[in-house]
């Protein structure tokens, strides 16, 4: 098994177990862009925002979703994607 499966094979075991482990989505994101999977990225990086509470993480990994769209080549999907981040970031309730 090569290293990228085994560690997608491990971030989706410990997603299996806790879905907000916000590590696991962002490691899973990481590997995503890595691939050049950037809509699957985003993706990963928009649950693990979600999965965690603190603000200034939260901007962290928005600023790192923004990077991973910048690296996408459709201008369309780029678009999409930022505007529905943004709309899911803007809506997140921060104690």
């Amino acid at each position: 098994m090569s290293g990228q499966a085994e560690a997608q094979r491990c971030y989706a075991e410990a997603l299996r177990v806790d879905v907000r482990h916000a590590p696991a989505w962002r490691g899973m994101g990481d590997l995503m862009r890595e691939r050049g999977e950037h809509q699957s990225a985003v993706a990963c990086y928009q649950a693990c925002t979600l999965a965690v509470a603190d603000p200034g993480i939260v901007v962290i990994l928005a600023e790192w979703s923004y990077l991973t769209l910048a690296w996408a080549n459709d201008d369309t999907t780029r678009t999409y994607y930022l505007k529905h981040f943004m709309k899911k970031l803007l809506a997140l309730e921060i104690s």
